[in-house]
């Protein structure tokens, strides 16, 4: 049973590197013939805050239908108001957070390979306890330099339906799920005392049955009583980027950035098994040692008991995903009951009705002129495309834009 940290503001401090999005830019195979068509579905992007550096993730506080909480990666978590006039009370804009070299100062100085250049850490995650009108209780995910050992690697942070606290946690970087800090056949199928590499983890903040009594370990966790496995949800993942829940289903809905070939969309159920680094997406994959791993044949369903994705796409089309939402919102009914995600590289994509990936191109004078950075959703299930025009966490051109009827 692994000690994690949780505090009312819970800092998690990480050690990330830095494969997913280098790795990828270096190679594009088309592992997947058939092009992404383009979708029907017609909508227009509305800009409603700028001035962010690299905003990546976006919530409604429980309670607040008015206002949206936008993370931004240097720092800021900032509430803009989304009807501005209405409630003079309550500001257009508010910092209510600030974690970053001008605030508290607790975030690792940004820039990976020198000042300016990129870098995947920093303030990515924020998720509000479900009785946070009540208790006040908010979570963050920030890169912070390490006094020992790091709690553990992770992207994202989310409370499902059950009021229980989900984190997303990568397989450790480097390449191909081996190497120093890997276990053999890997990270993500490492189920061994202590391995949450490669794992979307589940636990009861409010809880104190865990080794440290600082949490709680749900007594129906798939794998409780496993030697150092009790928090573990599902697992098999390489890079789970961003995941949600869908409001009406309660289905827990991530995206998993890929290796070298494949970027895909998981439906997690609790105990499933995704794959990696067997798999690659429905792909059989090879570690190939000391080269470059590769995948190999198209294998879905095999070998059993590994969950395929739901959706899949190649290097051919992008190079990193990045997981959103399911629409439930009302403004563009063409996108009613679709899953939309995006790729870093300025592609913003749906599931179909029949399970199969569309791209979304969006009409009017904003167009998509930005890497996607994230995703956001309110209260009334309206979706927000977040954004900047660059590849470092630097400027102030960070956007944030609404998905409305054309």
């Amino acid at each position: 049973m692994r000690k994690f940290r949780l505090t009312t503001i819970a800092y998690l401090a990480i050690v990330v590197l830095f494969s997913s999005v280098t790795t990828a830019l270096a190679v594009h195979e088309d592992v997947i013939v058939d092009e992404i068509p383009a979708s029907d579905a017609a909508f227009a992007l509305e800009t409603v805050a700028t001035g962010f550096t690299s905003p990546v993730w976006a919530i409604n506080a429980p309670g607040d239908n008015h206002r949206l909480f936008v993370v931004d990666q240097v720092g800021t978590i900032t509430a803009i108001k989304l009807d501005p006039g209405k409630n003079r009370t309550v500001p257009d804009r508010l910092t209510v957070l600030d974690v970053g070299a001008d605030g508290l100062g607790l975030l690792v100085p940004l820039g990976a390979f020198g000042p300016g250049s990129f870098d995947e850490r920093g303030l990515l995650g924020l998720a509000f306890h479900p009785e946070y009108r009540k208790n006040g209780l908010i979570y963050t995910y920030t890169s912070e330099p390490a006094s020992g050992p790091a709690d553990f690697s992770t992207i994202a942070i989310n409370f499902g339906p059950d009021a229980m606290l989900y984190i997303a946690v990568g397989d450790g970087g480097a390449a191909d799920d081996q190497g120093d800090g890997h276990a053999a056949g890997g990270n993500g199928q490492d189920l061994s005392d202590g391995n949450v590499l490669g794992k979307i983890l589940r636990i009861d903040p409010m809880g104190a049955n865990s080794a440290n009594g600082a949490y709680g370990i749900p007594a129906d966790n798939p794998f409780v009583g496993d030697q150092g496995a009790d928090e573990i949800f599902a697992y098999g993942f390489r890079n789970p980027y961003r995941f949600s829940f869908d409001s009406e289903t309660g289905r827990l809905i991530a995206a998993d950035v890929g290796q070298n070939d494949i970027e895909e969309i998981d439906v997690v159920v609790s105990g499933g098994n995704y794959g990696w680094p067997v798999k690659e997406g429905s792909f059989l994959f090879d570690m190939n040692g000391s080269e470059r791993g590769f995948t190999t044949d198209f294998s879905p369903g095999v070998p059993a008991g590994m969950i395929d994705p739901v959706a899949e796409y190649d290097h051919d089309e992008g190079i990193s995903v990045t997981g959103g939402f399911m629409y439930r919102g009302n403004k563009v009914e063409a996108l009613r009951d679709s899953y939309v995600f995006g790729d870093w590289l300025r592609r913003l994509f749906h599931l179909t009705s029949d399970g199969s990936i569309a791209e979304l191109n969006p009409v009017g004078p904003t167009g998509l002129e930005v890497q996607i950075t994230g995703f956001g959703q309110d209260r009334r299930g309206e979706l927000y495309v977040l954004g900047q025009p660059g590849f470092t966490p630097v400027g102030t051109a960070g956007v944030v834009m609404k998905i409305v009827d054309p």
